[in-house]
């Protein structure tokens, strides 16, 4: 594949997507080709994994990509459809952009937690707890965690087995880590404020671990809720 780095003063996650659909739709690599894993792709690039999931998450919704399970990532034999899903950047500040995300992000990931509540695996509790333990350590080191927290929401997704919800919260991604780092960095002028997202995110894995479903909604909306007054508190 021949990768420009990509200039820092571009749209990065644009940048990417323009580079990649190019190689495809050029010809340079052929429909059924093996594309570079994720780590390959981030060097080439010069970027971050949040960088190159978002990126890819936007050429699968271009249907020019598609993940096969356990082999990595492939271009598709067949073109793009039409209609594939754009959004726009929105206006305003970034605590407003994080506010109106978790209002978004409300139904949708209370409805992942449900899910994952019911149709957790061992497996899955298994990676569940990893994450878990990932975001929890982040406690009290004085970092935001932003990484860590976006990894425990896709892991609960990716929990439920819809693959709609991984697939959205996927093509998210970096929207949402930027909106998780602006909340937690306002938390993290608040002590209280990261303790209390952290049992928050407490009552999500219980519940989900616990197979109670009700609960697991539960505690999903309560932390998607405060996450949205912590906001308010620090703009008001």
């Amino acid at each position: 594949m021949s990768i420009r780095p990509v200039p820092q003063r571009q749209s990065l996650v644009v940048t990417v997507v323009e580079q990649l659909a190019h190689q495809v739709r050029s010809g340079a690599v052929a429909p059924g080709s093996r594309l570079p894993p994720e780590s390959e792709l981030c060097r080439l690039f010069g970027v971050s994994r949040t960088v190159v999931r978002e990126a890819v998450a936007r050429l699968k919704a271009d249907e020019l990509v598609e993940t096969r399970r356990g082999r990595g990532l492939y271009v598709r034999n067949s073109g793009p459809v039409a209609g594939v899903l754009r959004l726009q950047s929105p206006q305003g500040d970034a605590a407003q952009v994080a506010f109106e995300l978790l209002e978004f992000r409300a139904g949708l990931e209370a409805d992942s937690a449900r899910l994952a509540a019911l149709r957790r695996t061992p497996a899955d509790i298994k990676a569940l707890r990893r994450a878990f333990a990932r975001l929890a350590a982040v406690q009290g080191r004085g970092r935001s965690g932003a990484d860590d927290d976006l990894a425990f929401h896709l892991a609960v997704a990716r929990t439920s087995h819809n693959a709609y919800i991984v697939q959205v919260l996927e093509f998210l991604s970096g929207a949402l880590h930027r909106a998780i780092s602006t909340s937690r960095e306002i938390d993290l002028k608040r002590a209280e404020s990261l303790a209390d997202a952290h049992a928050e995110h407490t009552a999500i894995f219980d519940a989900i671990v616990a197979g109670d479903a009700d609960a697991a909604v539960r505690a999903m909306r309560s932390h998607l809720e405060a996450g949205r007054n912590r906001l308010l508190f620090r703009s008001a």
